[in-house]
């Protein structure tokens, strides 16, 4: 597969690739795996939004939602669709990955880019309530670091995951890192709704939530 351009946190033009799967191959057997497996169960139609909340410095934070919607599934594959929707109302075009349905995915392809070195990985069990809605998670946290042609960009992410917000598992999450001694960004995200279809079987639809 053909690998797009993955933007990084310090782009304020593209913020939503900042927690959109990374593109292209897992081809490193031993990069480290996400603690659940939120395939196995997911069936075709499944989504789940988040509402993202952009920081960085004393700016004002910018609010956009990501839509993880579950495609065509074979007997081992699973195809999702990640939707993005700004909240000035624009919507960039979807981007799709397939993955393996019997297997935990990587964890730079839950939340990265494909050429992250992954470290520090810490797993634990935690129950997280968003929404008024208590899920039962593993939280993991670990350092993504990207060799650039500047210099190494390291981020650090949290991830709370949980095989009851199919199709993808994300919870909640938060990604922070800082450019050239710059102000810290940071994206914050958490589960607002799930469903299949058009309908929600809990929370909202990306186009019912308030994003200003």
């Amino acid at each position: 597969m053909r690998a797009p351009a993955v933007c990084v946190l310090a782009s304020t033009l593209g913020l939503a690739c900042a927690l959109a799967f990374a593109q292209g191959d897992d081809k490193k057997t031993d990069d480290p795996k996400a603690p659940v497996n939120p395939f196995a169960e997911a069936k075709e139609g499944d989504w789940e939004t988040l509402v993202m909340t952009h920081t960085q410095g004393s700016a004002p934070a910018r609010k956009f939602a990501v839509t993880y919607r579950a495609g065509k599934i074979a007997d081992e594959s699973i195809t999702i669709a990640t939707e993005t929707l700004m909240g000035n109302g624009k919507k960039n075009p979807p981007a799709e990955k397939t993955f393996k349905k019997t297997e935990a995915p990587a964890l730079k392809s839950v939340v990265g880019n494909p050429r992250d070195k992954i470290t520090e990985v810490k797993v634990a069990d935690e129950k997280k309530t968003v929404g008024g809605k208590e899920f039962a998670c593993k939280k993991v946290s670990y350092t993504a670091t990207l060799e650039s042609d500047k210099g190494a960009i390291t981020r650090k992410i949290v991830l709370w995951l949980s095989t009851d917000a199919k199709p993808y598992g994300l919870v909640a999450s938060s990604t922070e890192q800082s450019i050239g001694g710059g102000p810290t960004v940071k994206i914050e995200g958490e589960l607002a709704g799930l469903g299949n279809g058009d309908k929600a079987s809990w929370g909202k639809k990306a186009e019912e939530l308030d994003l200003k």
